[in-house]
């Protein structure tokens, strides 16, 4: 039996579907090679989060398409402000964190965006 790889595992959920190479099976990168950019607001972050809608398995409530009216109502009703962290290694973005913050009684807090709405709270990688 073949080895399994995300890449075997995606195709086997999305048939007909062609994936390129994830970044994420490549081989590790050097720490000190990945540059981070902390974005505050997700047009900035655009082009990063749509790369790697298309190239990593995600939930619907991990797109942009989701996540940018959440962010514009719920979030905003909540007053929670974008904050997108992105890692890129040699200019390719490898991951994206999209964290909200907001003040509360304690101090500031941050979130996943989406806050309860969501069923999943993970990053894009």
């Amino acid at each position: 039996m073949a080895p399994t790889t995300l890449r075997t595992w995606r195709s086997a959920l999305l048939p007909g579907r062609v994936f390129a190479p994830s970044p994420a099976a490549a081989p590790a990168a050097d720490i000190a090679a990945i540059d981070i950019a902390v974005y505050r607001d997700l047009a900035d972050a655009e082009l990063a989060w749509r790369r790697l809608e298309d190239l990593a398995p995600r939930s619907v409530y991990q797109r942009l398409d989701w996540i940018g009216p959440w962010t514009k109502h719920a979030g905003a009703a909540q007053g929670v402000v974008p904050t997108v962290v992105v890692g890129r290694h040699d200019g390719e973005a490898i991951f994206l964190l999209p964290f909200g913050r907001r003040w509360c009684n304690l101090g500031r807090v941050v979130n996943w965006l989406g806050g309860s709405h969501v069923n999943i709270n993970l990053g894009l990688f």
